[in-house]
């Protein structure tokens, strides 16, 4: 591997150049960083929605590390067609957690152990899994119907879906709302300092 630019290119390290070590630690510092709070915060999220105990909850979350984990290493090794060979983090996706707090919450109000509950959400997850990569297959033969107008609106629907998960956590999240102290000064200066 080059430890030099390349001249005429935009970029400051080509694909295989081999950047300084002080240089690659604080890259590799700050992508840690940045990935990770996005990586654990759907875990979070679904469980405190479904008060699921601290176990449980911290379960969902070395799962979704593990997952994310396995499918970066993946993704950044080339195994024949799987995988890009580029350092592409997969991670937890914010798109499923409003159905995933609706079906956990639906199976609890029907009385569901929470480990029923759980077993049913990493297996729907599973089963679709397998459809997302199906559907990857023939994504460009979907060009004409999904247009960028079509995914613009569906991300749309995501983020506003998860107005009221961040209303909700902005005011101090689930616990505070059964303890009575949503929205008190406390929560709100928090989430100013996390917001600003």
């Amino acid at each position: 591997m080059s430890d030099i630019n390349h001249a005429g290119s935009d970029l400051i390290f080509e694909l295989e150049d081999r950047p300084p070590f002080h240089q690659a630690l604080v890259g590799a510092i700050t992508h840690l960083l940045a990935i990770f709070v996005p990586m654990v915060t759907p875990a979070l999220i679904v469980g405190a929605a479904l008060q699921l105990s601290a176990e449980t909850t911290a379960y969902l979350v070395s799962m979704a590390m593990i997952a994310s984990g396995i499918g970066t290493w993946l993704q950044v090794n080339r195994y024949g067609i799987v995988g890009s060979g580029l350092l592409s983090i997969q991670s937890v996706n914010f798109s499923f957690v409003t159905v995933m707090i609706a079906l956990g919450s639906s199976m609890k109000s029907d009385g569901f152990h929470e480990e029923l509950i759980m077993s049913s959400l990493l297996g729907v997850s599973f089963v679709g899994a397998f459809l997302v990569v199906g559907s990857s297959f023939i994504l460009p033969y979907l060009r004409r119907v999904i247009t960028p107008t079509v995914s613009g609106i569906v991300v749309l629907m995501i983020g506003l879906s998860l107005i009221k998960v961040g209303i909700i956590d902005f005011g101090g999240g689930f616990a505070a709302k059964s303890s009575g102290t949503f929205g008190n000064y406390e929560h709100l200066g928090v989430g100013l300092l996390v917001l600003i």
